[in-house]
C-alpha cells in the first residue's frame, strides 16, 4: 500500500510541513512548504492566535498544492527538559489453559512499567522496550510465545506537557489530528538510519535557529538529551552587532556570503548593504566568516562537552544536521573539532535535501517503521484523495502513543 504521511516540524524560525509517499524502500516527496514561525518561541506556543494564523496558512498553501485536504499529521515535540529513565513491569498471564503472549498482554505489561512513573505535569513521548522476558527466557518480541509470566524492561522518555499541548490545541482548532509524535533526536536518527547503527551508541546533533539538540542514541533508543540555548540566530545577532545591521540582514549575509571556516574565505568576495545608520557598507567574506566561525566553534565545542557529560559509552558515530549545517565549509569545521568519524547529515531524497528538513523526514520514516512492525496500513489521505493525487500526476488510524508500535487502537 502507498503510505502517505504528512509531517510537521514546529521550529523557532520556520514551521515546516512535508508530505511524503513511502512505498517499499522508495520515498517520494509530494509537497514541501514552510512559513515563518509566529506566536512560537523555541518550539513552544506563546501566542495561540498568531500560531493559529501561521499554521492555518501553512496547511492552506499545502492543500492548494495537492488539491486535497490534510487532516492528520505526525509532529515533533520540543526536547526541553526531556527525562529518560529505565522502567520495568511484570504481569501474570491470565489464561493458563492457553498461555500465549498477545499484543493485549504486551499493552498491559508496558502500561504496568509506567505506573507511578509519570507525574501529572509530564507526558510520555517514547516508550522503547529493551527486552521482554517470558518466564525465564529473554526475547525482543514475545508475541506468540507461551508462558505464565511476562515482564519487560524499557526506556521511558517524558517531557513537560507544555511542550506538546500548545501546538496540539492549535492543530485541534484547525481540525488536524496528530497521529504520532516524537522528539527531534529520535526523528533525526531515522532520517540517517542504517543497519549498523542498530547495535551502536551514537550522537545526533541538530543545530537549529534558537537551540541545539544533542541526543545520545543507544541501539536505536534515545537515552539522553541536552538542549543548548544556542543556534543559528546567535550567528545572525553576532553579524548584526558587528556591522550595525538588522538581524535579518545578518542572516542574509551569513547565508549568501559566509563560510564556516575563515581560512578559506576571501577578502575580495563582498556584499553591499545599508546599516542602521543609513550608511552604505561593504562586508567582505573573510571578516564575516571570522564572526561565523567563532560562534560555530562555541556551539560545537559545547556540544562536544555535553556528549561527555551525557554518556560514558564508546561513541561509534556523530551525525550533525539542522539548517545551520548547510553553511559552506561546515563539513571541514566539524572534522576539525570532532575528528574524521563525524558525519555531516545528507538527505538523499529529491525535494528535501536541505538538512533543515531532517526532523520532518525522520518523523515520517519513524512512524512508517512502527506501522510496518505492527503490520498496519495507514495513509493520511483516503482512497478518493489518493486517486486525486494520481489524477494530478503525483506520485485511519490513530494508535496509542504510550505503547508505541505494539498497541492496537
Amino acid at each position: 500500500m502507498r503510505r502517505i504521511i504528512a509531517s510537521l516540524d514546529v521550529g523557532s524560525n520556520t514551521i515546516k510541513l512535508v508530505i511524503l509517499e513511502l512505498y517499499k524502500k522508495n520515498i517520494n516527496v509530494l509537497a514541501v512548504n514552510e512559513i515563518p514561525s509566529a506566536g512560537i518561541k523555541k518550539g513552544i506556543v506563546i501566542n495561540q492566535d498568531l500560531a493559529y494564523e501561521a499554521i492555518t496558512e501553512l496547511f492552506s498553501r499545502t492543500e492548494k498544492m495537492l488539491d486535497i485536504s490534510i487532516t492528520e499529521v505526525v509532529m515533533n515535540v520540543v526536547s526541553n527538559d526531556l527525562d529518560t529513565s529505565i522502567v520495568s513491569g511484570e504481569i501474570i498471564v491470565p489464561d493458563l489453559e492457553n498461555p500465549v503472549i498477545t499484543k493485549d498482554l504486551i499493552t498491559k505489561v508496558l502500561a504496568k512499567s509506567t505506573e507511578y512513573r509519570v507525574s501529572d505535569n509530564r507526558m510520555i513521548v517514547n516508550l522503547s522496550p529493551i527486552k521482554f522476558r517470558v518466564d525465564d527466557m529473554d526475547t525482543s518480541n514475545p508475541i506468540g510465545l507461551s508462558g505464565t509470566k511476562l515482564s519487560v524492561k524499557a526506556v521511558l522518555n517524558t517531557v513537560p506537557k507544555k511542550n506538546f499541548y500548545g501546538i496540539y490545541n492549535v492543530l485541534n482548532k484547525i481540525g488536524i489530528k496528530i497521529v504520532d509524535y516524537s522528539v527531534s533526536g529520535a526523528a533525526d536518527y531515522y532520517t540517517y538510519h542504517n543497519d549498523s547503527m542498530d547495535n551502536q551508541c551514537g550522537v545526533i546533533i541538530n543545530i537549529g535557529s534558537d537551540v541545539t539538540n544533542v541526543s545520545i542514541i543507544n541501539k536505536g533508543i534515545i537515552t539522553a538529551n541536552s538542549v543548548l540555548d544556542m543556534g543559528g540566530s546567535n550567528i545572525d545577532s553576532d553579524i548584526a552587532y558587528v556591522y550595525n545591521i538588522t538581524r535579518s540582514d545578518g542572516k542574509l549575509i551569513k547565508e549568501k556570503l559566509g563560510l564556516a571556516i575563515s581560512n578559506n574565505a576571501s577578502i575580495s568576495e563582498t556584499y553591499n548593504l545599508t546599516n542602521k545608520s543609513d550608511e552604505l557598507i561593504t562586508v567582505n567574506q573573510k571578516e564575516c566568516s571570522l564572526v561565523i566561525e567563532s560562534r560555530l566553534k562555541e556551539i560545537l565545542e559545547y556540544s562536544k562537552k555535553q556528549i561527555n557529560h551525557l554518556t560514558k559509552k564508546q561513541i561509534s558515530y556523530i551525525i550533525i544536521t539542522g539548517g545551520v549545517s548547510e553553511l559552506k565549509e561546515f563539513d571541514l569545521l566539524i572534522e576539525n573539532i570532532f575528528g574524521s568519524e563525524v558525519i555531516l547529515g545528507n538527505i538523499p531524497i529529491m525535494g528535501v535535501r536541505n538538512n533543515k528538513y531532517s526532523t520532518c523526514v525522520g518523523l515520517a520514516k519513524y512512524y512508517d517503521y512502527k506501522l510496518k512492525l505492527r503490520k498496519e496500513e495507514y495513509s493520511a489521505f483516503d482512497d478518493d484523495d489518493l486517486k486525486n493525487l494520481t489524477h494530478h500526476g503525483r506520485s485511519n488510524k490513530v494508535f496509542n502513543k504510550l505503547f508505541g508500535y505494539f498497541f492496537e487502537n
